[in-house]
């Protein structure tokens, strides 16, 4: 049987605070009190999180790219190579 490569992420006790920490891609969070069920909560719904997101932190909607036209290309290029001529 193959051995695993991708383990999940542990829940473990952050001993100075007492609290629950797990690390996700690089980042410690922070769930609440170790062994309560609102941190066990909080565990499972940030680890399904991060499997939805495909074991990636969640990122902020991708910025939309303007839309570019052959139309606005040919315009850009009209205004930027108009000569400015002062007529005497």
């Amino acid at each position: 049987m193959p051995k695993l490569t991708q383990k999940l992420p542990s829940y473990r006790l952050h001993k100075r605070s007492g609290n629950a920490v797990v690390n996700l891609s690089g980042v410690d969070h922070y769930l609440g009190k170790h062994g309560s069920s609102e941190s066990k909560v909080a565990y499972d719904q940030l680890i399904s999180k991060w499997f939805a997101n495909g074991r990636r932190q969640g990122e902020a909607e991708p910025e939309p790219v303007p839309e570019i036209t052959v139309a606005g290309i040919c315009a850009a290029t009209q205004t930027h190579s108009k000569p400015n001529r002062k007529v005497a």
